[in-house]
C-alpha cells in the first residue's frame, strides 16, 4: 500500500465534533450579524477572548510541553489507533477534542464577524470589494488595506495591521498548505529548521517526534513525525499570536473608528 503524509491523529467522531463546532458558529454569525449589528464589535471581542481563553492550554502543550497544565508524556490521539499514542490519558484526551472543537467555533465566528464588520464600517458599497472580503487569502490584504484606513489615527494600532496581515497568512498557508506540498517536493519545515526554530523546539521535535515514529501510524518514520509535530508546533504559534493581534484591531475598531448609528448605538468614550 503506498504511503502518504496523513497522520489519522482523529477519529470520526471527533471530526464530526469539529464539523459541528464550525456549523455551530456559521450559524451563530450569520444570527449576530442580522439581529445583533449595534453590538458587533463588542460581540467580537468577547468572541476573541473566549477564544484565546480555550486555546491558550492547546497553545501551551506544543509550545512549552507538557507537565504543568497537561500530564507528562501527553499526546493528543484517538486511543483507536493507538493505546500507547495517548498514554493511557483518556480523560485529558477528551478535554483537548473539547477544547479544540469550542476555540475553533469562536474562531470562525469571529472571523466571520470580523469581516462583515469590516465591510460595514468601512462603508464598502462596491460588489467587486465585498466579493474580496469573502475570498479567503484575498481578504487577509483587502480586510489589512481597510482596517489600516480605519485605524490611522492611531499609530500603535495602525501598525499592528502589518503583523495581523502576515500571521493570518502563515496561519492559512500552515494550516491547509504546508503539509501538502511537502509531497511535491516543498519543505517549508526544513526552512523553519534551519533559521527558526531555537534548541528547545528541536528538543521537543526530536523526543515527540522519535515517539511517533515508533507507533503503528501511517506513514512511519522519524522525518514525518517530525513534520507532524513541528505543524502543531508552527500552527498554534501562529493561532495564538494572530488571536492577539486581531483582539487589538477589534478593540481599535470599537475604540477609534466612528460607527455607524445601525452598528453602535453609543459610542464608547
Amino acid at each position: 500500500m503506498k504511503e502518504v503524509f496523513v497522520f489519522q491523529l482523529s477519529t470520526l467522531g471527533q471530526n464530526i465534533l469539529l464539523a459541528t463546532a464550525v456549523l455551530v458558529a456559521i450559524v451563530s454569525a450569520i444570527v449576530s450579524i442580522r439581529n445583533h449589528k449595534p453590538n458587533l464589535d463588542k460581540l467580537l471581542i468577547q468572541s476573541i477572548i473566549l477564544f484565546l481563553i480555550l486555546y491558550f492550554p492547546i497553545f501551551y502543550l506544543w509550545i512549552f510541553g507538557d507537565g504543568m497544565i497537561w500530564p507528562v508524556g501527553f499526546v493528543p490521539g484517538p486511543k483507536s489507533y493507538s493505546e500507547n499514542l495517548i498514554n493511557h490519558h483518556g480523560f485529558w484526551n477528551t478535554v483537548y477534542f473539547v477544547l479544540q472543537s469550542l476555540s475553533t467555533t469562536f474562531l470562525i465566528y469571529s472571523i466571520i464577524v470580523l469581516v462583515n464588520l469590516t465591510q460595514i464600517v468601512s462603508e464598502v458599497s462596491n460588489s467587486w470589494d465585498k466579493i474580496k472580503l469573502k475570498i479567503p487569502l484575498v481578504n487577509i490584504a483587502f480586510l489589512g488595506i481597510e482596517l489600516r484606513k480605519l485605524l490611522y489615527p492611531n499609530t500603535f494600532l495602525k501598525f499592528l495591521v502589518a503583523p495581523w496581515m502576515l500571521l493570518a497568512a502563515f496561519w492559512v498557508y500552515f494550516k491547509f498548505l504546508a503539509n501538502p506540498l511537502v509531497e511535491v517536493g516543498v519543505n517549508s519545515y526544513a526552512y523553519l529548521d534551519r533559521y527558526f526554530f531555537q534548541e528547545n523546539f528541536q528538543g521537543r521535535v526530536d523526543k515527540t517526534g522519535q515517539r511517533l515514529s515508533q507507533l503503528d501510524i501511517s506513514p512511519i518514520g522519524y522525518d514525518y513525525a517530525a513534520i507532524f509535530v513541528m505543524n502543531n508546533m508552527v500552527v498554534a504559534m501562529v493561532t495564538f499570536l494572530a488571536g492577539l493581534s486581531t483582539l487589538g484591531l477589534a478593540i481599535g475598531i470599537r475604540r477609534f473608528v466612528d460607527l455607524p448609528t445601525e452598528i453602535s448605538e453609543t459610542k464608547p468614550s
